[in-house]
């Protein structure tokens, strides 16, 4: 038998697996998918800013705002109030984008969720959330 930890990171995995194909067509990956998903609720925030609220360290968040701003997706501008932060914005081309990438990731919720009950998918969600408190490093 499988530990849980190995069960929990081989779901995730598929997760991942699922939204990348739906995503290929759009040259978008999940990780990607977050970061603008972000900055759809919070534009103009700084590359710090949106590793907070990511969740990811700032290296990482810079590697993935390059790559969406070499794609022509964010728009990166020097902050006038600290010249050595950015603030990031949106191009049109993403904000063309983000209503079909949020359609397919609906898209994935629903298969994930398919075959499990209303009851079934509360349990499932408060497990995680408490297995996520018990290895939280805040």
């Amino acid at each position: 038998m499988q530990t849980i930890g190995y069960e929990i990171c081989q779901s995730a995995r598929r997760v991942y697996q699922y939204l990348d194909s739906l995503f290929a067509e759009y040259d978008v990956t999940p990780e990607q998918w977050v970061i603008i998903k972000q900055l759809l609720q919070e534009e103009g925030i700084s590359q710090k800013e949106l590793s907070l609220a990511v969740r990811k360290d700032q290296n990482t968040t810079k590697a993935i705002v390059d790559k969406l701003t070499n794609k022509g997706y964010i728009h990166r501008e020097g902050n006038p109030l600290d010249k050595r932060a950015f603030i990031l914005t949106l191009t049109p081309k993403a904000r063309e984008i983000a209503p079909k990438l949020s359609k397919l990731d609906e898209e994935m919720i629903e298969a994930l969720k398919e075959g499990l009950s209303g009851e079934e998918l509360e349990v499932l969600s408060s497990t995680l959330k408490k297995i996520q408190r018990n290895l939280s490093l805040d």
